[in-house]
């Protein structure tokens, strides 16, 4: 039987105040897991959503750019 296709939904809510960016990440995924951030810079939010977004594929090489991730969702 074919294993169900694993998906996330990731909510980035960010604004700018006195002390810089802010983002509240919320997300949940296919597998009932949840997480819930806070982010005080950009480079912050965006490490979250790259870990979030890498748990739908657990072998992509950490070294995957835009080609592996494309041939590895391909096959």
């Amino acid at each position: 039987m074919a294993q169900a296709p694993r998906w996330a939904v990731i909510v980035v809510r960010a604004w700018a105040d006195a002390g810089g960016i802010r983002a509240r990440l919320v997300g949940t995924d296919s597998e009932g897991g949840s997480v819930r951030s806070a982010a005080a810079s950009p480079e912050e939010a965006a490490l979250v959503v790259r870990t979030l977004l890498r748990e739908l594929v657990p072998d992509l090489p950490s070294d995957a750019g835009p080609a592996a991730t494309e041939a590895t969702t391909q096959e």
